[in-house]
């Protein structure tokens, strides 16, 4: 018997200890021995322990909570080996501040213990918990009273996890150096005892320091490689925890989809954990990339909420942090006083935390709110103590951008020889920033300016505007897209009119090439479509539409939209492809491939505007050229008349005239026409000439068909094709008239809309004339739920031709609530581009098809654009209310055309100049363009 109970002894130990080692084979046959009918105290022990290690944090709790109730009384050592385990196991669940008197308690119990490693091992864990509290001043005065305990008796995993947390705390507290010694110490002392999970740990806070040195590279390999050990020995909480990280250090990068991907995968980790306080702190990162992005409001409410939080759990440390970042968003939003005040109250927060990193960081915040409030000599001083500072503490990234700050002040100060000495400094330690470094090589171009040269300046913008294409680039959030565009607005501005004074046209396209619809290109290239978040988005969608449909309060309407537009940018960015490397324009391969499809009898036109001048680029067989013209009150007034909704109608149906009999007819258009059309493009034109153009700004809304060029209208002279950006400036080919159609109309909606009765003879046409087969969804067939189904199953894609026939409109909320009417519910925007389309055209006939809202950066956000990022090639739609006879009228001609073999934008030109055609009879409108001027054909 005695040696069956040394046998069995030896057994539970050697488990526990192998959970050192291996925590997921320990952890197996922890699971396996709780299968066993009878299993002793020591044994539940050792399975607990096992599962500890394993993560398993509800089967180790009722494993260690056996083993307490039925160890022998008389074996203390193991009690409190044993309430050791249920502390570090409380730990991980979560437990906060109060935690702490525990850990006094069994401390206290453990100095009864001889030889002390109980009491130095219950203090190191007590140590670990104030660390995760973010309490890191209380840690590391635990820590020195510890040191002297730690001798050469105590034992090397004693040693090796003292001086793991040592180095936690010595981070947490902005002593670098000593950390990187007390973390080298311990990874050497846990790789010697094959302790393979606290190997992964102290490389993960390596990461963490390095993190706080913004050495991004040593902390993506640190990380990295405690994420590839993690996975090995499958412990998911770890795992996570190195996900969250890895997101900061892609939005450190300035990789805003990755770092979005990261968090979001970390989130949903820690969620499915049951780790609420670490999924608050995964939606404080992606708030963050929100910051970073423009969207300040949406930060601003995840700082608050992130700062609640974490007060609520007693994390003093991250709640000083939210606090910090939301000083920076004061300013962002015109508000520095408020931002000023802020920061002023957390001074005295981040003195008692005794970290002078989160000082300095404060002190870099406090700069800025200074500046705002044009304190700039204040401001000078404070940013040139922070970086100082951060010097001292080895943080040369963070130093830099401080000393950007300070270069940009020099310069507007006129001093641009230190401006420029300055900025060579510091470009090499912001080289892998390019949310910093772009503002660096856009300095450098403004001093070049001012020293005449010229071809320099030229240089140094493009390397700026290529930075910020390139973090735009990786976004699939036309928002988020269009907030970073926005912060380089002036770099943009200044750029092109570099370029137009150098007359170098080539440069102008490269430039115009970096500014539009960068997202829309980023979601034709990813996976867009993500079934797992479908609900999510839906659940999201729905509460908006609720919420602005209702007489709901404002706050609660601005939540709601806050909440959609989080849910867009996390789900589109769940999955990711690698990063690929996007070619410059190139104007002479596109002026190769243009002649290639269309001869010479082509011309592409690419209006670009700066803050005071619109510039008019055109491309041709022979050569390219821009003309100038000023964005000027009358141009304004012009577009106004043009574009906005308002005064559509008095434009496109020339009500103007009625009222002013002397008044040239379709003054208005003919005046556009003459301003946007310079005589080298108007030369050109030819019925089958074909015009390419890519819109910007309010020209987004322009019906080009209808504008007046030599007494005649632009679609009777040319074929005109609308392209989101200049990659899609290629050959669309024809549609196979044999494809099979897909025809879906509605035409009742109970209370939500009124009936549109000519649906079924608008379908009829398109069954009619169309010769490949034919499939339609009429009314009852024609729900949201219907299309989700036939969607999942990929069954949209088999269709070549598509044709919506229905209510639309763009809706509010920066077009998130564009939107289709169908007979059971609304198709939002989000729902559109979910769907998976491989259609050649999508034929659009609804109201506001073609609308869209358009946001800095040309990013815009229309059911024509939506469309498109589905999966088809070309789209019409209309960019205003869609009148049912006209419609009928203009549907036969394109139709027809389609089925002779005619290409989208050549059957629309064709349709729209049978109708312009038609003689004026009183009381119609079929001849106007107020019914065939708004359709275009828009094409990727």
């Amino acid at each position: 018997m005695q040696s069956s109970r040394q046998t069995t002894t030896a057994q539970w130990v050697r488990l526990m200890q192998l959970a050192e080692r291996d925590p997921r084979r320990s952890g197996r046959i922890a699971c396996q021995w709780s299968q066993r009918g009878t299993r002793t105290a020591y044994e539940e022990l050792a399975i607990g322990w096992a599962l500890l290690r394993w993560e398993r944090l509800e089967a180790a709790a009722q494993a260690l909570g056996t083993a307490a109730a039925n160890l022998p009384p008389s074996d203390h050592a193991t009690h409190l080996l044993c309430e050791r385990a249920q502390l570090m196991l409380a730990q991980l669940q979560g437990r906060g501040a109060e935690l702490q008197a525990g850990w006094e308690d069994h401390v206290a119990r453990c100095h009864t213990l001889p030889g002390g490693d109980a009491m130095l091992a219950a203090r190191c864990e007590q140590v670990a918990h104030l660390n995760v509290l973010g309490r890191y001043r209380e840690a590391r005065t635990l820590t020195t009273m510890l040191t002297p305990l730690v001798t050469a008796r105590t034992s090397l995993a004693l040693q090796a996890r003292f001086f793991h947390v040592s180095g936690v705390a010595a981070i947490g507290c902005g002593d670098f150096s000593t950390a990187q010694q007390c973390l080298n110490q311990a990874g050497a002392l846990f790789r010697q005892l094959g302790h393979r999970a606290e190997v992964a740990r102290v490389a993960f806070e390596q990461g963490w320091l390095a993190l706080r040195r913004e050495a991004l590279a040593t902390a993506k390999q640190m990380l990295e490689q405690a994420h590839t050990i993690y996975r090995r020995l499958d412990l998911p909480f770890r795992v996570a925890l190195c996900e969250r990280d890895l997101g900061t250090v892609a939005y450190l990068q300035n990789d805003y989809g990755h770092a979005i991907a990261r968090g979001v995968a970390a989130r949903t980790s820690f969620l499915a954990l049951g780790r609420h306080a670490h999924a608050a702190g995964c939606d404080f990162n992606l708030g963050t990339v929100a910051h970073v992005s423009g969207l300040y409001d949406l930060a601003m409410a995840v700082y608050q909420r992130a700062a609640q939080t974490y007060r609520e759990r007693g994390h003093a440390f991250l709640a000083f942090v939210a606090g910090r970042n939301q000083v920076l968003v004061a300013c962002a939003q015109g508000d520095p006083a408020h931002a000023l005040a802020l920061a002023d109250t957390l001074a005295a927060e981040g003195e008692r935390l005794g970290d002078d990193l989160g000082a300095c960081k404060l002190l870099e915040a406090r700069a800025r709110a200074l500046l705002g409030l044009g304190r700039t000599t204040e401001a000078a001083e404070t940013w040139a103590t922070a970086a100082s500072r951060f010097v001292a503490l080895g943080n040369r990234g963070a130093a830099a951008a401080c000393q950007l700050e300070l270069a940009w002040l020099q310069l507007e100060a006129g001093d641009v020889e230190l401006a420029d000495r300055l900025l060579h400094v510091i470009a090499a330690d912001l080289a892998d920033r390019p949310a910093q470094l772009w503002r660096v090589h856009s300095a450098l171009g403004r001093i070049a300016v001012q020293k005449g040269a010229l071809h320099e300046a030229r240089d140094a913008y493009f390397t700026a505007v290529t930075l910020v294409a390139g973090m735009r680039r990786r976004l699939a959030s036309e928002h988020a897209s269009s907030g970073i565009f926005r912060q380089a607005q002036d770099l943009h501005n200044a750029a092109l009119k570099l370029a137009v004074q150098l007359e170098d046209h080539d440069a102008l396209l490269r430039l115009a090439d970096s500014q539009h619809s960068l997202s829309l290109e980023y979601q034709l290239i990813q996976a867009t479509h993500q079934p797992a978040t479908a609900g999510v988005r839906e659940a999201a969608g729905r509460a908006l539409r609720e919420a602005l449909s209702s007489s709901a309060e404002p706050a609660q309407r601005d939540a709601a939209v806050e909440h959609y537009l989080t849910t867009l940018l996390h789900t589109r960015h769940v999955t990711l492809p690698p990063h690929q490397p996007v070619e410059p324009c190139d104007p002479v391969r596109l002026r190769h491939e243009l002649t290639a499809a269309y001869g010479l009898a082509w011309t592409l036109l690419c209006p670009l505007f700066t803050d005071d001048a619109l510039l008019l680029v055109g491309v041709t067989a022979e050569g390219s050229f821009c003309t100038t013209r000023p964005y000027d009150q009358q141009l304004h007034q012009l577009l106004d008349r043009a574009c906005l909704p308002g005064q559509r109608l008095m434009t496109y149906r020339d009500l103007a005239r009625l009222r002013e009999a002397e008044r040239p007819a379709w003054a208005t258009l003919s005046a556009l026409g003459q301003c946007l059309l310079p005589t080298w493009l108007t030369a050109r034109l030819a019925p089958q000439h074909r015009l390419l153009i890519v819109p910007s700004g309010p020209l987004h809304g322009l019906a080009w068909a209808a504008l007046r060029v030599n007494e005649a209208w632009l679609c009777e002279q040319a074929i005109l094709q609308i392209l989101p950006n200049l990659r899609a400036a290629r050959t669309q080919p024809s549609l196979d008239p044999h494809a099979p159609a897909l025809l879906i109309g509605c035409s009742e909606f109970g209370t939500r809309a009124v009936p549109l009765p000519l649906v079924g003879a608008n379908l009829e046409i398109a069954a009619r004339t169309w010769p490949g087969p034919v499939v339609q969804l009429r009314d009852q067939a024609a729900t949201l739920a219907a299309l989700r189904a036939a969607n999942a199953q990929r069954a949209l894609e088999r269709y070549g031709l598509i044709q919506i026939a229905s209510h639309a409109q763009l809706g509010s909320a920066d077009g998130l609530l564009a939107q289709i009417k169908l007979t059971d519910d609304d198709m939002l925007l989000d729902d559109v581009v979910q769907l998976r389309l491989q259609a050649h055209l999508v034929i659009l006939t609804a109201c506001e098809g073609g609308a869209g809202a358009v946001l800095p950066g040309d990013e815009v956000l229309s059911l024509s654009r939506a469309l498109l990022t589905a999966g088809a090639r070309s789209v019409i739609a209309s960019l205003w209310t869609v009148y049912d006879q006209g419609l009928l009228a203009l549907l036969e001609p394109l139709y027809q055309a389609l089925a002779g073999g005619h290409d989208a934008p050549t059957a629309l030109a064709h349709a729209q100049r049978d109708l312009c055609a038609r003689p004026e009879v009183t009381g119609s409108m079929l001849h106007t363009p107020y019914i065939w001027g708004g359709f275009h054909v828009v094409c990727r």
